[in-house]
């Protein structure tokens, strides 16, 4: 079964926040942004505004399978539309454990009609990594107890940064498995010439494509 219409055109609005949110974490856990918060604040505010973004970036990437995936799923959207991420992770995968974005470079074909998508491994998020990095955005994310250590902003700033920069990777341009196994969804972050559709915007681009 294959996602609806309507529920691409939602899928591409979760990438839209999640473009966005991937961009204010950059802006965070950058020098200009950390001096400006150092000077008013303290030096952990911009880190923990940054793990915000990315708590939520996270939290989306798993939401977003109840579209992809959606049509697939024996609950109703009512029920669907109060899952939690990990409740939707777990609906999902027992169905589709191709579930995960699968980062790609894209090329296209001598024909002008077909492209071939070659897998990215390196320096991306993995879907065995979600967990900690998820336990690191919540770090950042509560309130430190008084009485234990102070967390170091230095340290967790280097490790936000690391985890925005392999999730910007992750998501840059990446092709989703679908339940049914000869189509798949193709995604870019910002559209442009040689991508699927013939004329880009730079805007995010879901489409649809069958496997040959």
């Amino acid at each position: 079964m294959k996602p609806t219409d309507a529920d691409q055109v939602a899928y591409a609005k979760v990438l839209e926040e999640i473009k966005g949110r991937v961009g204010a974490a950059y802006y965070f856990l950058s020098d200009a942004a950390e001096m400006h918060f150092d000077s008013i604040l303290g030096p952990k505010y911009a880190t923990e505004c940054a793990a915000l973004q990315l708590r939520k970036t996270l939290e989306l990437l798993l939401l977003g399978t109840l579209l992809t995936n959606g049509s697939a799923l024996a609950q109703s959207r009512k029920v669907l539309a109060k899952k939690k991420p990990e409740d939707a992770r777990k609906l999902v995968e027992r169905i589709n454990p191709r579930y995960w974005p699968e980062p790609v470079e894209q090329r296209p074909g001598s024909d002008g009609m077909t492209y071939s998508f070659i897998p990215i491994t390196a320096d991306v998020l993995k879907r065995e990594d979600y967990g900690r990095a998820f336990g690191l955005t919540s770090t950042w994310c509560h309130a430190t107890n008084p009485l234990a250590s102070p967390l170091d902003p230095i340290e967790g700033r280097l490790r936000l940064r690391e985890l925005e920069r392999r999730t910007r990777r992750l998501v840059k341009n990446f092709t989703v498995g679908l339940v049914d196994r000869d189509a798949l969804l193709v995604c870019q972050m910002a559209s442009f010439p040689p991508g699927i559709a013939p004329i880009g915007d730079g805007k995010v681009q879901v489409t649809r494509a069958e496997k040959i």
